[in-house]
């Protein structure tokens, strides 16, 4: 990995470990429900987010990100193992998540996620999408659509080891502070390089914090996300 995506990785990775929305825990409430797991595996668990909340639902679990800077600043509990390195992943996984991590999983190391669950073990391709548009208009700035489907799952693999359960796509709304949403903001790369712009600055925090503590002076944000999940079982041969 070369000293840029280092730099970007621990970057993002600050951005990420300050602040991210709770939705992890609302695609898993409404999908896993009250199902309780024996081990997980959290396939790019960047610094934890989703770890930490698949706890809730698993008695151990594994995040597993190939970014050194993401696993060196992630979330610390006492049921979740981080680890950099595929060889340390150990088979017998009762559920493999894919939390916004599936867009970058070929055809190979899913077969190869897959072969590390248990029989009849399952699968949960998830991920959410924040709406920043109505920020972006108050702000006067236009961002391209970066090329990236948040709902892509199993239907895009030539494989007939599982068996879907259920999917979903369904809408929600939260609220955040104003520094919470520079981090949000910042954490999008493609937002972040016009934001460096338009301040003219690498180091855009306090210039867009200031920008939006003018444009919402009562330090409240309500956004939209577009949330996403196929669960699936992994059928037994």
């Amino acid at each position: 990995m070369g000293n840029n995506n280092d730099e970007y990785n621990f970057d993002a990775a600050f951005h990420y470990k300050a602040y991210r929305p709770p939705l992890h825990t609302i695609i898993l409430d409404r999908c896993i429900g009250n199902q309780i797991f024996e081990s997980a595996l959290d396939v790019g668990c960047g610094v934890g987010n989703s770890t930490i909340a698949l706890t809730k639902f698993c008695d151990q679990v594994v995040g597993y990100d190939p970014s050194e800077s993401m696993i060196q600043q992630a979330q610390k509990h006492e049921m979740v193992k981080y680890v950099s390195n595929l060889n340390k992943l150990n088979p017998g996984y009762s559920l493999v998540c894919f939390f916004g991590s599936l867009f970058y999983i070929d055809s190979v190391m899913l077969e190869f996620y897959s072969d590390h669950l248990t029989p009849g073990g399952n699968i949960l391709c998830c991920d959410f999408e924040i709406i920043y548009n109505p920020v972006l208009d108050d702000m006067g700035i236009s961002v391209s659509r970066l090329d990236y489907d948040h709902a892509k799952n199993l239907d895009a693999y030539d494989t007939n080891q599982t068996r879907l359960i259920v999917s979903e796509q369904f809408e929600v709304e939260f609220t955040c502070q104003n520094h919470e949403l520079v981090h949000l903001l910042l954490s999008e790369t493609n937002i972040k390089e016009e934001l460096s712009k338009k301040f003219d600055s690498v180091n855009v925090y306090q210039p867009l914090l200031d920008a939006l503590g003018r444009i919402y002076p009562t330090n409240q944000v309500k956004l939209n996300a577009g949330m996403y999940y196929s669960y699936y079982r992994k059928t037994i041969h």
